[in-house]
């Protein structure tokens, strides 16, 4: 994944636990900040209600701590849809948000597999109606590469449409040289792009990736300069046994 390892889902101690309540109990709406996701999870494992009516209406601003989003990870993993039902609801409000913050890029994946089939859709919406910025985005990239590994045929298909059947990148956003350059073109020279474009090559089917060499042999020879255009060529021509120069 473009992001790099995943400092959201690590195990290991991370903070301290010394802010504690009355009796030696740290209070749950400080401890996110304190202390490890796995150690706090652990610790209030048999108090999950308490937790989460504890975390209503702080979703968003634990969901982009590094520990916070930790815990928040815990509860849609074990904990039934009636429980995390306030939590769902909280993230959907801040979907853009966390799609493309460095933490809660990690709890909206989660979505995907311990959320309901709505929140999936959801999810897939949202990333849909902002897809080319965020796959060149470092964070929310993380978050579209899910979402073409995990969602339906159908909700690949129309982001994968999306992707290859982008047009002309804005002018503002256009090289110093304004040469007209096409969103794929620009996602496959992009240091975050280009992993989704190599993931769109792994789960594409035959007239994707057809369409996909079409794309690329239109400018394979610029693309042949650029390490992360390499790549692509690389990955594609593995996949689908044709060379990307006819």
């Amino acid at each position: 994944e473009a992001g790099g390892a995943d400092p959201a889902s690590e195990d290991g101690e991370a903070g301290g636990a010394d802010a504690a309540a009355a009796g030696g109990e740290p209070t749950v709406t400080k401890s996110p900040k304190d202390m490890s996701g796995k150690e706090l999870a652990d610790f209030y494992y048999s108090k999950v209600d308490f937790i989460v009516d504890a975390f209503k209406g702080q979703v968003r601003n634990l969901a982009m701590h590094a520990y916070g989003c930790r815990v928040i990870q815990r509860i849609l993993e074990h904990c039934s849809f009636a429980q995390k039902e306030p939590i769902l609801m909280e993230i959907r409000t801040c979907m853009q948000d966390l799609i493309r913050d460095q933490y809660g890029n990690y709890v909206t994946q989660h979505l995907i597999n311990y959320g309901r089939p709505d929140d999936r859709d959801n999810l897939i919406f949202n990333v849909s109606n902002n897809l080319i910025n965020f796959a060149r985005h470092k964070f929310a990239s993380n978050v579209v590469e899910k979402c073409l590994q995990y969602g339906s045929k159908e909700q690949r298909d129309v982001l994968i449409d999306q992707l290859i059947g982008a047009g002309p990148v804005p002018l503002n956003e256009r090289p110093i040289d304004g040469v007209e350059t096409t969103q794929f073109q620009m996602l496959v020279q992009d240091p975050y792009g280009n992993y989704v474009i190599q993931r769109v090559i792994d789960v594409a089917d035959s007239v994707q990736r057809s369409q996909i060499l079409t794309e690329l042999r239109r400018y394979s020879q610029q693309l042949k300069r650029v390490s992360y255009g390499k790549h692509i060529i690389s990955r594609i021509e593995k996949l689908s046994g044709e060379k990307v120069e006819a």
